[in-house]
């Protein structure tokens, strides 16, 4: 079994236009539900490049409006699936595109293991807002990085824009 432990550092924005779709480098499927929402946990089965994953993520609270710790465990697809059964419902359907981010001041790629944007266009529920989050490893990224003028409002921290705040109220 993989598992990843690392500090999740995010900004996050609406999206104005479709001008990223120009810098796109990946594009996957996800469909994830939560287990709980208080701390997040979420499960979730991604598809990328025909390759079937299941992953099992579990978030801690935020400690700053941008940071959080992050575990991501790697299961078998077919209990990912089983997992999302127990969410009764409360399913998002999405496609995420990663997207490169440019250095301000060189207009270069910033490596993606450093800074990336990642765009969300919800397939389910119907009507959700694209959201763009922009991770980074270290806060010379964030005061480095271009901003694009296709991102709208800063969210960053508004919990109506998370995904845990997206779909059905829990089944109790």
């Amino acid at each position: 079994m993989n598992i990843m432990n690392k500090q999740e550092r995010e900004r996050k924005w609406t999206v104005n236009n479709d001008g990223w779709m120009e810098n796109v480098y990946s594009r996957y499927n996800i469909t994830q539900g939560y287990l709980s929402r208080n701390p997040d946990v979420r499960v979730r089965i991604e598809s990328h490049g025909g390759l079937l994953l299941g992953y099992l993520i579990v978030k801690g609270d935020r400690y700053f409006d941008d940071c959080r710790d992050e575990f991501t465990y790697e299961i078998p697809v077919h209990e990912a699936d089983m997992l999302l059964d127990l969410c009764r419902g409360q399913i998002i359907r999405k496609t995420r595109y990663l997207v490169n981010a440019f250095d301000k001041d060189t207009k270069k790629i910033i490596p993606s293991d450093r800074c990336k944007f990642e765009i969300d266009v919800f397939d389910e529920p119907d009507g959700i807002e694209t959201i763009c989050e922009m991770e980074y490893s270290r806060d010379e990224d964030l005061e480095r990085v271009m901003i694009p003028d296709w991102l709208g409002d800063d969210v960053t921290g508004d919990e109506s824009f998370y995904n845990h705040s997206i779909g059905a109220p829990l089944i109790s």
